[in-house]
């Protein structure tokens, strides 16, 4: 796998899905702060895809900065109301594709435990979440949720690690049967062209249909 090509695509997937989210989250001081810390991030990301080739550290960099700006930018667009929990679920994938099953399942425990963190705050300290209804469910509730979105996103690292896998061998074995068909017109043109007179292949009424 190219991890340095998917390093840069999620650089940009980065900095487009922050651009609309902010676009539809109606832009305001905090989110034209989150966007301009994210364009700043992507530049220093880009710098270091070009002096530095150590890719899996820089991948495990971006994707928990990323649980952080996700994190802010839930935070401030109405915590348990916001509708942009839904990028951690991205995170997930691009961290299956990128670490492979331990960044997967690694970046779903981190995204757990920040859910959890985040959310029992803001209940628990009135004023850390600004919520859109101006009030927060009851603890049960509040709990239920927290659990659906942590099985939510072990699912997710599971089944996107399971098809990232999938995709990997596959192109692994179409790789060596590229490489095995590679071999063998290369030995049947060796063969060919070491033969001192011509190789003529008939049917049985004599027709020449290969020479």
């Amino acid at each position: 796998m190219d991890r340095r090509k998917w390093l840069l695509r999620l650089i940009w997937v980065r900095v487009v899905v922050f651009t609309i989210v902010c676009i539809a989250a109606q832009p305001n001081l905090d989110m034209l702060v989150i966007l301009g810390a994210v364009w700043a991030l992507s530049f220093c990301w880009l710098g270091l895809l070009k002096f530095d080739d150590d890719y899996v550290w820089q991948a495990y960099a971006q994707i928990a900065v990323d649980l952080l700006l996700i994190t802010w930018t839930v935070n401030r667009t109405g915590g348990i109301d916001s509708y942009f929990s839904s990028l951690y679920f991205l995170e997930i994938v691009m961290s299956s594709i990128l670490l492979e099953r331990r960044g997967a399942f690694l970046a779903a425990m981190a995204s757990s435990i920040i859910v959890f963190g985040h959310m029992e705050g803001g209940y628990f300290y009135p004023g850390l979440i600004p919520s859109k209804t101006g009030t927060w469910p009851e603890l049960p509730v509040l709990q239920y949720i927290i659990s659906l979105n942590i099985f939510g996103f072990c699912s997710v690292a599971f089944l996107s690690n399971f098809l990232a896998e999938s995709w990997r061998r596959a192109g692994v074995e179409l790789e060596r049967s590229t490489g095995q068909v590679a071999f063998l017109q290369a030995f049947s043109d060796r063969i060919v062209d070491s033969l001192g007179s011509g190789l003529v292949t008939t049917d049985l009424e004599g027709s020449i249909y290969l020479f």
